[in-house]
């Protein structure tokens, strides 16, 4: 009976003959994928059967609209003909394979209640995600590429996405003011299989805003990201100007969802390398998105994560744990650990960038560590390893004094000893020299900011 000829109707809908429709086998309630052609031009009907048959009928009957990206693909116009040239049915796949650590297979994602398909473009294996209800029907269909790279950047974009797309509805969107974090999010996703062509923008804009003002925004934004623009609408929540960029794609919406809650328990479990550096873009891009730095009534600082959902809360602080800082949970809020340690842990990780008040008080709170800006400026006048007398001769101390100091940072890590003959040569360490380093890095971009005022830390 393949291959034969279908008419499309004024509104793009084919109905499946009923005689190919009694000689293929099919599952009621199963999926299939239907090819069709125009010349050379193919494309591919997902459907599912309705579970049941209707009463009123004999035979089954199926009687689909076209997608818009079918059309596209064979250049339909009403009324015309097409040849239908195999219908299969798909059954669920094989369980997934291992591809080595630093890469994350997507056939892992529970989508029960749905259709996956396997296929290869260019020697790259691709997964097809469909679903449908239970009475059939076309749904939107979700492409990606199999297996995905583990590593810093794909942290960050789930950390954007946990703090700043939403978590149903039939989108797959992200919304943020910074249009830098706009552009890592497309890049990132278009690196495993979702083309820029697909995203639209939409502009969230205060009510006092002109429409020039807004067009500025917009071209502004297009510009730098050229993507489709969508629409345009006022709230009275935002001061001036919000981006949100989104695919229409209810399937879409789902897999990236899921992706997020796996790969951030993966990354709360896992101690390869790979998924160190996915926690660390995580954990900076969560809090871009979501935290915020406010300043301590005992002059030092309180780090804090705003988090409605238990198990998002709880992976955060159990990825925290990898890098010993410690965390708890009071209702929707997480509370950092803000000693010394973690704010030059936050900072060298790029915590709070774009976001200028929270890191101007983390550089601040760090520039202002005396401890620490005192042990630079007396190691800043030694450039080889020193003993205790011109230690205290330099620094202006009683040799007592200088070993005193000298001893005490020892026991912090921060200073070695080593015995020569008959005197003790002192040196930094290299926690030492990492944590200078910061401090040195605080400075200068302190100052890119604030060009004209007195340093803080070594007044």
């Amino acid at each position: 009976m393949l291959p034969t000829i279908l008419t499309i109707s004024s509104d793009y809908r084919i109905t499946l003959p009923l005689l190919i429709l009694k000689n293929t086998s099919y599952t009621l309630g199963g999926y299939l994928k239907i090819k069709l052609q125009k010349g050379e031009a193919v494309g591919y009907l997902y459907l599912r059967t309705p579970q049941n048959k209707s009463p009123t009928r004999k035979h089954l009957q199926i009687r689909r609209k076209l997608s818009r990206d079918i059309i596209k693909k064979l250049s339909l116009l009403p009324n015309e003909t097409i040849r239908l040239t195999s219908i299969e049915e798909i059954s669920q796949i094989l369980p997934p394979t291992y591809k080595g650590e630093e890469f994350f297979d997507l056939l892992s994602l529970p989508f029960n209640k749905g259709m996956i398909e396997l296929f290869l473009e260019k020697g790259e294996e691709w997964i097809r995600f469909w679903h449908s209800s239970k009475y059939g029907g076309r749904g939107k269909e979700a492409t990606l590429k199999r297996f995905i790279k583990i590593d810093r950047s794909l942290g960050e974009l789930f950390g954007l996405m946990q703090a700043e797309s939403r978590k149903d509805g039939s989108k797959f969107d992200f919304t943020n003011i910074l249009i830098s974090e706009h552009k890592k999010f497309v890049n990132v996703c278009e690196t495993f299989g979702l083309s820029k062509e697909n995203w639209k923008l939409g502009i969230i804009y205060n009510p006092s805003f002109s429409e020039e003002q807004v067009e500025f925004y917009k071209n502004k934004f297009l510009n730098q990201l050229s993507i489709n623009f969508g629409y345009k609408t006022k709230s009275s929540t935002i001061t001036t100007v919000a981006y949100t960029i989104y695919i229409d794609n209810t399937t879409l919406n789902k897999i990236m969802l899921s992706l997020l809650r796996s790969l951030r328990s993966f990354a709360a479990e896992r101690i390869e390398n790979c998924w160190i550096e996915f926690s660390r873009g995580f954990v900076a891009k969560e809090l871009l998105g979501d935290g915020t730095i406010l300043n301590h009534i005992r002059g030092g600082i309180r780090v804090i994560l705003s988090e409605e959902d238990p198990s998002a809360q709880n992976d955060f602080v159990r990825i925290l744990s990898k890098f010993k800082i410690k965390a708890n949970t009071i209702k929707n809020v997480v509370h950092l650990q803000s000693d010394f340690e973690s704010n030059c842990w936050f900072f060298k990780n790029q915590c709070f960038v774009g976001t200028f008040e929270s890191r101007k008080r983390l550089i601040r709170y760090l520039l202002r560590n005396s401890e620490t800006n005192l042990l630079m400026k007396r190691f800043s006048r030694f450039s080889r390893p020193v003993t205790a007398a011109p230690f205290a001769k330099l620094n202006h101390l009683s040799i007592p004094t200088a070993r005193m100091y000298l001893h005490r940072n020892a026991q912090r890590g921060l200073i070695k000893k080593v015995k020569q003959e008959d005197k003790t040569l002192y040196f930094l360490t290299q926690e030492a020299i990492s944590k200078l380093e910061i401090i040195d890095a605080a400075e200068k971009e302190y100052f890119q900011h604030h060009p004209f005022r007195q340093p803080i830390g070594l007044s």
